[in-house]
């Protein structure tokens, strides 16, 4: 989860962990369209065994039309299998490459794809593509995000349209866009308030307190059924 490789959202823009700089000429991303595109494509990979090889060609399709050089498929194929190669942007970065990805994976590497018919979408990652050549910019950005996004599943997706936000701004932060009509600071905070790593966490929490509280109780009314044994034990 993003937690858990790249921190609390707010503590660093995610743009940074992948090594992009800041950019004024950056699109910004009209929210509700980008999450319509995803909503639709999960959808259409619900309950369906995904097809990387399809995956991975309409990715290069994509970028052919930005225009990018096409993936190299080799590269593509070790880095998918957790062997990506050359230094990566973060430590964090390099933690989410290093595992190979998962069917759920693969349904989140869909989405993204599917994302690219947006059009501010399509320009962020072009632009990338200029600043890194299409290898690296594809495996940093598609699959570290797939692997750093394992929470958010296909299912939850269609059944919480929070969740669709979460994923929807993770990965317009992540590729340095930013969100139409709304300043940088209200689009962290959002993040942060939506974030279900954090969500999750904050429930454990919650449930290892109450916990620890039974406990507590439990052993004060040991002691007092125990006392008051004594107690009659010596009358």
């Amino acid at each position: 989860m993003f937690t858990r490789f790249f921190g609390k959202p707010g503590e660093r823009p995610l743009r940074e962990y992948f090594g992009f700089p800041k950019r004024l000429d950056s699109p910004a991303v009209v929210l509700p369209r980008l999450s319509g595109i995803l909503v639709e494509a999960a959808r259409g990979i619900e309950g369906r065994e995904p097809d990387p090889e399809l995956v991975f060609a309409r990715l290069c399709d994509a970028f052919r039309s930005m225009p990018a050089e096409p993936v190299d498929d080799a590269v593509w194929k070790q880095a998918a299998a957790g062997r990506a190669a050359g230094p990566p942007p973060s430590e964090e970065v390099a933690e989410a490459l290093k595992i190979a990805i998962t069917k759920a994976g693969w349904r989140r590497l869909h989405l993204l794809v599917e994302s690219l018919q947006d059009p501010a979408i399509h320009e962020l990652v072009r632009l990338r593509t200029a600043e890194r050549d299409p290898d690296r910019t594809a495996v940093l950005l598609f699959l570290a995000f797939a692997n750093g996004t394992e929470l958010l599943t296909i299912d939850l997706l269609l059944k919480s349209p929070f969740r669709v936000e979460e994923f929807a701004r993770k990965w317009v932060a992540a590729i340095g866009g930013t969100v139409a009509e709304e300043p940088e600071k209200r689009s962290a905070q959002r993040l942060r308030n939506l974030d279900y790593g954090e969500v999750l966490g904050n429930l454990q929490k919650a449930q290892k307190q109450r916990e620890e509280h039974h406990k507590r109780l439990a052993e004060i009314e040991r002691q007092r059924k125990q006392e008051e044994y004594e107690r009659s034990t010596r009358e």
